[in-house]
């Protein structure tokens, strides 16, 4: 495990506290941007701001609060997301490349099977489901007034039952 080590100015900020090492202070780059605190808790502290963080949450940390301190990782220019270097071509070719794409959270599939059974437990689909059928229009049965059906049921309520909002 090589702990090489470049002079680098970092300016970051990591719970509302800005770090400022002075323009000599030096940063690991030896791709392993945090120290083990627990193996079995899976803990581990950011070499950069001495912040404790869990090992699931340690790579949005970086990318939030150091982007470009890992120099392993990359931006994906079609998605946004950072992915390892050495992964991008495989990143782009898996997950914007793929001719089965999912219309309702845009994840990609190398075979229709594969986007049927995903389309089936897609939760965005389901989201969008229920945020469509909020936006259908339908007439009050009293006045004929036009709107969406969760107004309609505020509207009934307010306008001919005589009930006040809550």
């Amino acid at each position: 495990y090589n702990d090489t080590l470049i002079n680098k100015k970092v300016e970051s900020s990591c719970n509302d506290e800005l770090l400022k090492t002075e323009p000599n202070a030096t940063v690991p780059t030896n791709n392993i941007l945090y120290n083990f605190n627990d193996t079995v808790s899976k803990r581990v502290t950011c070499k950069l701001c001495q912040k404790d963080l869990s090992i699931r949450s340690i790579d949005s940390h970086m990318a939030r609060h150091h982007p470009g301190a890992d120099k392993r990782r990359v931006k994906c220019d079609l998605c946004d997301n950072y992915v390892l270097k050495s992964k991008l071509n495989r990143h782009i070719a898996l997950m914007h490349n793929s001719g089965f794409l999912c219309r309702y959270c845009k994840s990609n599939y190398d075979s229709k099977e594969g986007l049927v059974e995903h389309i089936s437990h897609c939760t965005q689909k389901k989201k969008r489901r229920i945020s469509e059928s909020s936006r259908e229009l339908r007439q009050c049965d009293e006045c004929n007034k036009t709107m969406q059906r969760g107004s309609l049921k505020l509207h009934k309520a307010t306008a001919h039952a005589g009930l006040r909002p809550a």
